[in-house]
């Protein structure tokens, strides 16, 4: 499982770390990545940290297991920045073999698509 403290911070322009819809994956056959604004820095898509140059945007990396699909749902549900209620389907850029063994339980889980 990832620890959050030690993943990869990723500084990049503010408008670029806005377009990001939450987070995106990658399941691989061996590790699942994810890219996505922590809820550490951000709060419903607003930057909650400072940074000497305001005009700084944060995108977090993080590697998991593959073989532990709940481990990989509970670690976007418990640090991923993602609105509290929406009750559409939030659209999720996803690549990798394992995301179609997984994608039931993710689109359920997540309520992605």
């Amino acid at each position: 499982m990832a620890d959050e403290d030690q993943d990869a911070i990723l500084l990049v322009e503010p408008e670029i770390a806005q377009q990001v819809s939450s987070f995106a994956l990658d399941i691989g056959l061996s590790l699942a990545k994810v890219v996505y604004r922590s809820k550490k820095d951000y709060k419903d898509g607003k930057p909650t940290f400072t940074q000497g140059d305001t005009s700084v945007g944060r995108l977090r990396l993080a590697r998991l297991s593959r073989l532990e699909p709940e481990a990989l749902i509970r670690f976007i549900q418990d640090n991923v920045d993602r609105p509290e209620v929406n009750p559409n389907p939030t659209p999720v850029p996803a690549t990798g073999a394992g995301t179609s063994i997984y994608r039931r339980q993710l689109e359920q889980a997540l309520n992605i698509k």
